[in-house]
């Protein structure tokens, strides 16, 4: 398999499509990817720190915030209650004892973040069901005392779908906290942005990059002026739109029974049982108040919705008004929500994030999407809209597409069927739950992998409970970012290795190095007999095609040395069309010199390369090698 080949074998991967409807044929095995020097990290539901690699240089631009919201950790303040809001808890980093870091001897060759955007208001339908509750608790309860105090004097105010302050800042953050973990691309590259066509998704992409920008401003290493304001590819959510970061095309899974059923009726039953004691208890404390359980509903979603909307994420007195296990409750109400609307529990669920699977794939393998179901084939088949062969992506999205996409990439597929009577924790679902797979800024990323040192080894990299990543490594040789010094003759890689560091934006550093070894050497050995003059300039423009996303071949920017008898277009001699210099026997000129020097060398059969501009001593057996 070559270097950065991929074989997939996921649960939920065999796909076939009739209308609108995709069935899938479920394995409750892992998903696993089997990768040659590539790996795939998914962290929605927790982001490590800034992770320092084997060539970092990259210091934070930023100073920690001082309450309990953070780039590196997210929204703390009360965990015990904050991190069981469901899909309206703010994001938070979830513990993991497996290392996001990328390991010892590998670097990040591609990033992609998928994100749900930042904190907002209620929707507009939303937002005027809670007010009524409001009004109606007002006018029915005569006395507030105690916890409920606060209820006297307060007024209903919160819009309609807008990110709120705090939202735009856990944006923001999201930008510095990516800029950070892929700092070595970051300071040389700028990403590729997509928005679903929302406005607060929009908006929340606009933040992300504005982190980003600052981030890049701050770091010391950065490369040049960036490209800020980055540009932004809008997607349409309009009516029959083709959109893989918003559903809204099958038909069958919007409204046809029983797919548009069945997770409203999973919360119902859960509702029925966990609600009722806490009602109970409402109207005992608030006489006259006569709440329903969906009244209950709404009173414990002020709670986060109060929070988010102040700037610094003070927690709302509305989360007093409840204890912790009934918040756990609350977000088992939500995660079933999300599981039975557009994961494994609707047969339909995942087949809404298979148009971004595709498109992530195209990403990875360079190649053209190949898709029939929700992608935008105008866009996609844009080199504008749809670029190949960017180092970082940034795609913004809305909280059910990340959980189709996730459940359609075969995440959590050894998550059981989540019961609708009993509460099951995240050890029991393996690591799901709405509020730790898609909260408020929710991120998932994407990366590939390449490790110096390794030959034909595959990784295997389970994609499970918590979106953990699990690696198995194989002997990885770890390369420094800078060469030694010319002169530290013993300094000795191998072409893999020096793609690394070509890279990392160094083929003008290779090339110095190359032509001090051979000036140290050749007084010597006297086996150059010409060095090209245009070398670092040929090597910068080398590196700004690769900069740019265009890259030749395999061997684009490496130093070579050639034999010379064999022209070029630029200004060295040779001796093509000397009849008293032939010379071009692979035999003699390459076989047998690497034999004596313990290398290995080619010689093709005769007509596998091109001889233009070669003069050979024999047309049946001379080639070049």
């Amino acid at each position: 398999m070559a270097a950065e080949d991929l074989v997939m074998h996921m649960g939920h991967a065999h796909w076939t499509l009739q209308s609108c409807r995709i069935h899938l044929l479920r394995s409750r095995h892992r998903a696993i990817l089997m990768v040659s020097m590539f790996g795939l990290i998914i962290s929605g539901l927790w982001l490590a720190s800034g992770v320092r690699g084997a060539f970092s240089l990259w210091q934070e631009p930023y100073k920690q915030q001082r309450h309990c919201d953070s780039v590196d950790q997210g929204y703390q303040c009360q965990s015990n209650i904050s991190h069981y809001w469901g899909q309206y808890s703010p994001y938070f980093s979830v513990p993991s004892t497996i290392s996001a870091s990328v390991p010892d001897g590998c670097r990040v060759t591609f990033a992609q973040v998928l994100s749900r955007h930042g904190a907002r208001d209620p929707t507009a339908s939303k937002t005027a069901s809670y007010n009524q509750t409001v009004l109606k608790i007002k006018a029915r309860v005569k006395a507030f005392t105690g916890k409920y105090a606060f209820l006297a004097n307060y007024t209903y105010n919160l819009g309609a779908d807008q990110l709120t302050t705090f939202g735009q800042q856990e944006m923001i953050n999201s930008g510095i906290k990516y800029y950070g973990r892929y700092h070595d691309l970051a300071e040389r590259f700028d990403p590729f942005v997509r928005a679903s066509g929302e406005a607060r998704v929009v908006e929340s992409a606009q933040n992300f990059t504005q982190g980003f920008h600052q981030a890049k401003l701050a770091d010391r290493r950065s490369i040049g002026n960036d490209g800020f304001p980055y540009p932004i590819v809008v997607v349409s959510e309009a009516a029959g739109s083709n959109n893989t970061l918003s559903h809204d095309l099958c038909t069958d899974f919007e409204t046809g029974l029983p797919y548009d059923a069945i997770a409203s009726n999973a919360q119902a039953v859960w509702l029925s049982v966990f609600i009722p004691p806490i009602a109970a208890r409402l109207n005992t404390d608030l006489p006259g108040a006569n709440l329903t359980q969906n009244d209950v509903i709404s009173v414990m979603d002020l709670c986060p919705f109060v929070t988010v909307a102040a700037a610094d994420g003070a927690i709302s007195p509305f989360c007093a008004l409840f204890a912790v296990d009934e918040w756990h409750q609350y977000d088992y109400y939500e995660s079933l929500g999300k599981y039975y609307g557009y994961s494994y529990g609707n047969p339909l669920g995942p087949t809404q994030g298979v148009g971004f699977t595709n498109e992530l794939m195209a990403r990875l393998t360079n190649a053209s999407v190949n898709d029939h179901t929700s992608t935008n084939r105008t866009l996609d088949s844009n080199v504008a809209t749809f670029p190949l062969g960017r180092k970082l992506y940034a795609d913004f999205s809305h909280d059910n597409d990340m959980t189709a996409i996730f459940s359609a990439l075969g995440l959590y597929n050894t998550t059981s069927p989540l019961s609708n009577s009993t509460l099951e924790t995240t050890a029991q679902t393996h690591g799901y739950s709405a509020a730790w797979t898609v909260p408020f800024a929710a991120r998932a990323y994407f990366e590939k992998l390449k490790c110096a040192g390794v030959q034909e080894e595959y990784e295997e990299t389970g994609l499970g409970a918590s979106s953990e990543l699990k690696m198995r490594e194989s002997g990885f040789k770890r390369i420094e970012a800078v060469p030694p010094e010319p002169g530290n003759l013993s300094w000795a890689i191998d072409l893999e290795d020096i793609r690394i560091l070509v890279d990392y934006g160094m083929p003008d550093y290779l090339s110095q190095f190359a032509l001090a070894g051979i000036l140290e050497v050749n007084s010597t050995l006297n086996v150059v007999t010409e060095l090209n003059p245009d070398a670092l300039s040929i090597a910068a423009a080398l590196d700004a095609e690769r900069a740019n996303g265009t890259i030749r071949g395999p061997l684009h920017g490496i130093p070579m040395i050639i034999k010379n008898n064999i022209a070029t277009l630029d200004q060295m001699n040779n001796t093509a069309g000397s009849f008293a210099l032939l010379g071009a026997k692979t035999s003699g000129s390459i076989v047998s010199p690497s034999e004596v020097n313990n290398l290995v060398g080619i010689k093709p059969t005769v007509g596998l390369t091109s001889r233009a501009l070669v003069i050979p001593i024999s047309q049946r057996q001379d080639t070049v090698g």
